[in-house]
């Protein structure tokens, strides 16, 4: 069977002790921002342009 096309999507089904929970997700990241530097994008992903987390105290 061949996929349809469309945006990516993840499916999840789980089992909840006498209740079936059916989950859709949409994994379209969202676009990006070409008004931004690279350095503001790494800024706001909490980052620095080096990888190191922008504040320490607030690390992921």
């Amino acid at each position: 069977m061949k996929a349809a096309k469309g945006p990516p999507l993840r499916l999840s089904v789980s089992d909840l002790g006498g209740v079936t929970e059916i989950s859709l997700q949409d994994l379209t990241p969202p676009p990006v921002d070409t008004t931004l530097t690279e350095e503001e994008r790494w800024r706001r992903a909490g980052l620095k342009p080096t990888g190191e987390v922008l504040d320490p105290t607030r690390a992921m």
